[in-house]
């Protein structure tokens, strides 16, 4: 009952979505998708604009094909090169999906059905019902879901009855965007120092941490050169002659030691 109530309150262009994905392409063998597409480009250009419309919705429409440029398009290589793309994950995610329907269910399923019949007072197991505190019981299950070619892993859940995603790698990277969405360009600028980006976040600033006084100490060097030399020159003395002081009460100490 609760598998009909989720079908009924899924959406159902996203059904739709899915089906086109799974049934119409991710299932498919790649030589049969070759071979359909290859030979019938009016059918590759209805699954492209399909797929398009699928997998890039959430992505900016800049240098999206037109109906020419598609004239010049390999459509079925472009459909055979997003399968060899989407398929590990696809391989994957069914895996971990039918392992969860199959045994994790089930192995579920019937402890329930012992928890039920120890409870019962007319149930030959009801004198063990104190054993049940310390029974076995299945944790929740999780699924990693390594992207191949990249370094991010997603983790599955099926836990809700419905399919969960845990992308801490890819949340970090959403989060990022997140934080950068609708920041006004003038809050970014260069350091006129040593070039980072700084962020604006008072008037008239300029310089990264650390470089005002460095940037200062420069301009101070082409202006006057020559006067430069005679305060380093001066303060190299005077740093010696520190030095030279605490030398000298090191030796005193060496001695009466």
């Amino acid at each position: 009952m609760k598998t009909t109530m989720t079908e009924n309150k899924y959406p159902s262009d996203a059904k739709r979505n899915i089906r086109t994905l799974v049934e119409d392409f991710l299932e498919m063998d790649r030589e049969d998708l070759l071979e359909k597409y290859h030979s019938d480009k009016v059918a590759a250009e209805e699954l492209f604009w399909k797929l398009q419309g699928i997998l890039l919705r959430n992505t900016l429409a800049v240098n999206e094909p037109d109906a020419e440029d598609l004239e010049d398009m390999d459509l079925g290589k472009v459909l055979v090169e997003w399968h060899l793309i989407l398929l590990p994950v696809w391989r994957k995610f069914k895996k971990a999906l039918f392992d969860f329907k199959e045994n994790v269910l089930p192995e579920r399923a019937s402890y329930e059905s012992m928890v039920q019949a120890v409870e019962d007072p007319s149930s030959p197991m009801h004198e063990y019902r104190a054993l049940m505190t310390t029974s076995y019981f299945s944790p929740e299950k999780f699924y990693d879901l390594k992207v191949r070619g990249t370094a991010y892993t997603v983790t599955l859940s099926f836990e809700s009855g419905r399919v969960g995603f845990l992308r801490r790698d890819l949340n970090i990277v959403d989060g990022f965007l997140d934080t950068l969405r609708d920041a006004p360009i003038d809050l970014f600028s260069r350091c006129r120092h040593c070039k980072k980006v700084i962020v604006i976040t008072r008037e008239g600033k300029a310089y990264c941490k650390g470089c005002a006084s460095k940037a200062k100490q420069k301009e101070l060097w082409e202006k006057d050169p020559e006067g430069c030399r005679e305060r380093e020159k001066k303060r190299y003395k005077q740093r010696r002659k520190r030095i030279g002081v605490d030398d000298g009460e090191q030796e005193e100490k060496s001695d009466c030691q």
